[in-house]
């Protein structure tokens, strides 16, 4: 692990956020995408979709959880598109604002990160979510 990493999770930060744009090998990420799709695949009533996704999701993230000599206790996740679906209402921020508090969150996020902002995709047309309040490092 490299010395900002450590010197950032050993910070009094609020937050434990790592967002990187490729993943750490020594770490077991959550395909999110692909466990939650799997979890709600078979449910027909579209009203139930959004509470049972959110009891899925939470299950995941909790089951993922792993305990790292470097790292600490973390909830690593990848492929998160479909938790920014409108039909789940998931609220993203406070997903991950509640997961860092806790663990270290280490996201593998493939889009932009700039100005205190992450967007989805890219920095034109993407989904821009506001992370300015949150404590994070970039690598």
């Amino acid at each position: 692990m490299n010395q900002l990493i450590f010197d950032y999770l050993n910070s009094a930060n609020r937050n434990k956020i790592i967002i990187s744009r490729s993943k750490d090998e020594d770490v077991e990420y959550l395909d999110v995408g692909k466990e939650l799709s799997k979890g709600i695949n078979g449910i027909k009533n579209i009203k139930k979709v959004s509470f049972k996704a959110k009891d899925i999701l939470f299950d995941l993230l909790n089951k993922s959880i792993r305990n790292y000599d470097n790292y600490g206790k973390v909830c690593a996740i990848s492929n998160f598109g479909i938790l920014l679906e409108d039909e789940l209402r998931i609220d993203f921020i406070n997903l991950i604002n509640t997961y860092s508090k806790d663990y270290c969150l280490i996201m593998h996020w493939e889009g932009v990160v700039a100005g205190g902002n992450l967007y989805f995709l890219n920095k034109k047309k993407g989904i821009k979510f506001n992370i300015e309040k949150l404590s994070y490092i970039k690598i």
